[in-house]
């Protein structure tokens, strides 16, 4: 379709510059994290022009609006990131990194697949706890005779509103758990990459942190010299720049990618300038790992 995007309007942002003979004298890690937290910036402005698309409807179509609203999601995702990074909270940074890489898995899935039918499936697969708490409620009031408390028809007529904005009828949505797409997110992140590799490093590993298991409990809560003997440690674990490296890299690649999926025009004006951005993300990474190659434990965090 045809895009409206005001020239005149659009934010000047700026490259971040990476020269890898600068990288080359950095002594401390926090100096990869602090041009890390500057790409993420970069990469985040880039979103904040693909959720502003519209045409001259003025407005999204439902379909489009999910395209839309996960890209509204990124941006506040990588906001969350970067608050945490630069508060040196590495716990909370792992949960919205992982957050955000599901988000940008389902914009590019979507992006090669959408249509009224997988646009449909996408939206009843959200109202299933609805569904669900709707029946129950509707249970308890048959049990009293027909009785209804007044929380539960505000609850009701709360369910019902949402229902209705989606256009969706909760006879149509199945209390049955079941990913939308009929795939999960590995196998939707494998369609997207070509292999497990990202939804390992970002997804399933980074679980531990949203789910507190044991691997998130012994990398950052806990301390022990034998693995006998434990004790507490409130303090923040320190973050690092990998996880700002990968997630700018990826936003690139998605930004470019939805401009794609609206305008083809839209996309070969910004192409170049997000490949570049890919590009100087990758120097940061040489850089950081030859770094990394000059220390040993406990010299690296």
């Amino acid at each position: 379709m045809a895009t409206i995007l005001n020239e005149d309007a659009l934010p000047h942002i700026d490259p971040v510059k990476i020269d890898a003979a600068v990288l080359r004298e950095f002594d401390d890690e926090d100096d990869f994290i602090d041009l890390a937290v500057q790409l993420v910036v970069e990469a985040a402005s880039y979103t904040i022009i693909a959720h502003s698309i519209m045409d001259d409807r003025g407005g999204w179509e439902r379909d489009e609006a999910i395209l839309g609203g996960l890209m509204v999601r990124l941006y506040k995702l990588l906001s969350a990131l970067l608050d945490q990074i630069c508060q040196r909270r590495a716990e909370i940074a792992q949960i919205m990194c992982r957050l955000a890489f599901e988000t940008v898995v389902d914009i590019r899935y979507l992006v090669r697949k959408l249509d009224a039918e997988l646009g449909d499936d996408f939206v009843k697969s959200s109202y299933r706890q609805e569904r669900i708490l709707h029946d129950q409620i509707m249970d308890r009031i048959a049990e009293r005779g027909g009785e209804v408390m007044p929380v539960e028809d505000r609850m009701l007529r709360s369910i019902n509103r949402a229902a209705s904005l989606a256009n969706l009828s909760l006879d149509d949505v199945s209390t049955k758990r079941r990913d939308w797409g009929g795939q999960n997110t590995r196998a939707k992140a494998k369609e997207v990459f070509g292999d497990d590799l990202a939804y390992i490093g970002a997804f399933s590993g980074m679980s531990q942190s949203v789910h507190g298991s044991w691997g998130d409990l012994l990398q950052f809560h806990l301390e022990t010299e034998d693995g006998k003997r434990f004790t507490p440690s409130p303090e923040w674990g320190y973050p690092r720049p990998q996880l700002l490296t990968s997630m700018a890299f990826l936003v690139a690649a998605t930004v470019d990618e939805f401009f794609g999926y609206w305008d083809e025009a839209l996309q070969a004006r910004f192409h170049p300038a997000l490949a570049d951005l890919q590009q100087r993300v990758r120097t940061l990474v040489v850089g950081h790992e030859h770094y990394l190659s000059t220390k040993e434990w406990p010299a690296i965090r």
